[in-house]
């Protein structure tokens, strides 16, 4: 009972948080420098978490059949290098990289320091009157990031009790948050995808992007609530 009070709860609260990051109005944008500058956020803080998170942890888990910590970060840096090339204009599917290749903490860096490079460079080559005729590959890896920074989100506060580098001086870590999330599975924590859809139309300071991307990662565990917990 406590425990399910605990997270109704956090999902509660995060309900807030996101209407107050979105507003009342919730604007649409789609300015070429937002998206730019979301795209570069989310990489940013993906790459601090890989630098981060402890090299001798990479293999962490949060279930047995969910990906490694490292493996994530793997899959997250398979669509920038999607996003590298098909900004160029050729035509190729959003392949896997194989986690088997990039077996530590060294070349997991390296990878996401390599596509997140790449990938920006070619969205930075975009002219402005580009976006008026499309937004993709960008929004999609754009949510893609975002949902997966929300899952690694979780990681952090259930192996070590705290938040990513970004959002440390947020206060929403107490002595039972790592717990909150046993029972949950990688399926029901990638939810966050649901939630990220709201930010590819909506107008957002990066103060309040920096809420939004914390509020994933919760959000993605409140992806399971209503059966879990609230229904």
């Amino acid at each position: 009972m406590k425990h399910s009070v605990a997270l109704c709860v956090l999902a509660t609260m995060t309900w807030g948080i996101a209407a107050v990051a979105f507003g009342q109005e919730g604007v649409p944008r789609s300015s070429a420098k937002e998206i730019r500058d979301d795209f570069v956020d989310v990489d940013r803080r993906l790459l601090d978490m890989a630098r981060d998170w402890p090299a001798d942890k990479y293999d962490y888990k949060m279930k047995p059949e969910m990906r490694t910590f490292g493996a994530v970060l793997v899959h997250v840096a398979s669509g920038n290098v999607y996003a590298a090339k098909a900004g160029k204009g050729e035509k190729v599917k959003w392949d896997e990289l194989d986690p088997k290749n990039y077996p530590d903490k060294a070349s997991v860096v390296a990878l996401l320091e390599k596509s997140f490079a790449d990938s920006e460079t070619v969205l930075k080559s975009w002219p402005d009157a580009q976006f008026t005729k499309t937004v993709e590959p960008w929004l999609d890896v754009l949510e893609h990031g975002g949902e997966h920074y929300g899952l690694l989100v979780a990681y952090y506060l259930r192996k070590q009790n705290r938040l990513p580098p970004n959002d440390r001086k947020t206060a929403l870590v107490g002595d039972q948050v790592s717990s909150f999330f046993d029972g949950f599975t990688e399926s029901s924590l990638d939810r966050g995808a649901f939630w990220a859809g709201p930010m590819r139309a909506s107008t957002l300071t990066p103060e309040q992007g920096s809420i939004i991307l914390l509020a994933l990662g919760v959000l993605g565990v409140a992806g399971g609530l209503r059966q879990w917990v609230c229904c």
